[in-house]
């Protein structure tokens, strides 16, 4: 199921944790040029009795996800830049089909001259899956043998 590659990335993220934890919560983050870099990760393990969302057919699994993710913020009191990266790869325990990989990416410029005055411009590209059983598949999971993207 896990190759070894997938084993060394994922404990070579585990043993980052707390180095990443303890710079979210404190929201310092690392210099970085002239960014503040803010690292994260979040690894989810959950089982489920019902994955495909099969009314009658029931289909217990496991899935494991790794969330990494990249925060970069730069500016000034008055103009702040801030540059957003989330990779979401999820692992289906039963079902390498509905293996998936998401991408976030989001770019944010903010323009604050006075109090009362803001101008926010976002920009955001994704890249998302939807489960097998879930949206347009909800009635019938088995239409199509892997996850909507």
């Amino acid at each position: 199921m896990f190759s070894q590659t997938k084993i060394t990335l994922i404990l070579s993220l585990l043993v980052a944790t707390p180095v990443v934890a303890q710079a979210e919560a404190y929201r310092g983050g690392t210099k970085w040029g002239p960014f503040r870099a803010l690292p994260r990760i979040n690894l989810d393990s959950i089982s489920t009795v019902n994955y495909f969302n099969h009314k009658t057919r029931e289909q217990a699994t496991g899935l494991v996800i790794i969330n990494p993710g990249l925060g970069l913020e730069a500016g000034t009191a008055k103009m702040k830049y801030i540059l957003d990266a989330d990779l979401e790869v999820g692992e289906v325990t039963r079902s390498s089909d509905d293996d998936y990989r998401d991408l976030s990416l989001s770019g944010q410029a903010i323009y604050q001259p006075t109090s009362r005055v803001k101008l926010d411009l976002t920009a955001k590209y994704q890249k998302e899956h939807d489960d097998r059983g879930t949206n347009r598949t909800e009635a019938n999971p088995t239409l199509i043998s892997h996850p909507d993207k």
